[in-house]
Formats: structure tokens, sequence, C-alpha cells
């Protein structure tokens, strides 16, 4: 009996052990915040994706009735942007919780998604007067200025994967007269890993496309370790 109870409480440590390593990997992921007015299949389609869940706590502001400290986040992927909504931010009226917490986002400078079809004016473009429809994008084009990134949903999870900013102008990123080892990488987001990968072949210049997009995290990686980043066109 006593080594029967002296099993069992090892066992008891191990699963301890498991369960604490296992919160501490959940704990360990970064968190990005799901902005909307109200619930939709749209929304929980990114919530309750897996690939998603598999790099980030993904959390609804709805179901935390917006109280959060959105310093806590990696970033929103805004939904319900709609025409009152999109000018209210633009003119810095923030006095609902949805238009406080997209501005309280763009003033941290947090990573901010809008896929397109979740921008209301856009249903418009065939009906309205022209001046009018103008004013919105003005409206938006600030938002795109203050970094949001407005894309079509089809593209939005692999955005958000990627951690994507705003497209960097078109140049070398990175200047260096070192670069003798070239690895050309033909993706729309070139990201850390790529920077990781192109530094364990040994290479000192990485090529993108003119029009890719390189994450914050790849330049600053390229930056610690001394790897050239440039544009070519037609890359990809």
């Amino acid at each position: 009996m006593e080594f029967e109870a002296l099993v069992n409480a090892i066992c008891a440590k191990v699963q301890e052990r498991i369960a604490a390593c296992e919160e501490v990997k959940v704990a360990d992921k970064p968190k990005m915040l799901v902005l909307t007015d109200e619930h939709g299949t749209k929304c929980h389609e990114c919530l309750e994706c897996p690939e998603l869940g598999a790099h980030f706590d993904m959390e609804c502001a709805l179901t935390k009735e917006y109280a959060f400290d959105l310093a806590d986040y990696e970033g929103i992927v805004a939904f319900n942007l709609t025409n009152a909504n999109l000018a209210k931010i633009a003119l810095g009226i923030l006095d609902t919780p949805y238009t406080k917490a997209f501005g309280e986002a763009i003033l941290l400078g947090k990573k901010i998604f809008v896929p397109k079809e979740e921008v209301e004016f856009y249903a418009y473009k065939e009906t309205s007067p022209k001046g009018y429809l103008n004013k919105f994008e003005e409206y938006l084009n600030l938002l795109r200025q203050c970094g949001v990134t407005v894309l079509p949903a089809k593209e939005l999870h692999e955005a958000i994967l990627d951690e994507a900013p705003a497209p960097v102008p078109v140049s070398t990123v990175f200047v260096s007269n070192r670069a003798d080892k070239e690895i050309v990488i033909k993706k729309k987001v070139v990201t850390e890993r790529d920077l990781i990968e192109a530094r364990a072949a040994e290479a000192t210049l990485l090529v993108a496309d003119e029009k890719s997009i390189i994450t914050d995290l790849a330049k600053d990686y390229a930056g610690r370790f001394g790897i050239v980043i440039e544009r070519r066109k037609g890359v990809r």
C-alpha cells in the first residue's frame, strides 16, 4: 500500500508540473483583441480560428464588457467600422466603448486590422454622391496613416499571424557593404522567422519584392544581426 501511495503521489506531482507548464505556455502567448459593436459569425470566425489561437490569446471586447487594459494587447481586429464609428474615430470623438478602444489603440501604437468588408461606406459606392463618399475615404486614409491596416477578409488571418504593419517605403531598409551571401524570400509578408532562417543559412543579404511587407520584428532582427534587407521589383 505504501508503494502504491508513493506511485500515486509521484504521478500527482508530475501532473501538477505538466499543468503548470501548460499554464505558462498559455500565459506567454501575446493577446489580440477582437473589437466589435455586436456579436456575429465573422468575428467568431476570428475568435475561434485554430491557427490564430495557436499563436495568440484571442479575446472579445464585448465578452469582456469593454473592461480591459489595451496596453496588455499586441493589437486589435476591428469589425463593424460603421460610417458613424469611422467619422468619430477620425475626428477624435471617442464617446462610445468601441470608438474609445479604437482610438486608444491608435494612440498606443498598437497593430490594428480591419477587414475591408466591415467598412460600411464601401457599400454605398454606387449610390452616394462622390463628394460625400470622398469624405469617408479621407477619414479612412487618415486611419491608414496612423497604422491601421485595411485588407480583404480572406487575407486577415495571414496578416495577423505575420504581425504585419503598414508597408514600409520602397527602398533598401538597411544599408551595408558586407552582403556576400544572398537569400531570396518570395512572400507577401517577410517575418522574423524568415530572418532567423536566413541567419541560420549564414546569409547576409535578404531580398524581397518591392511591395512586400516587412514586419517590425523582422526589421529589428535584421538590425541586431547586420542582415541587409533589399527590395527588388518582380521577386514575387
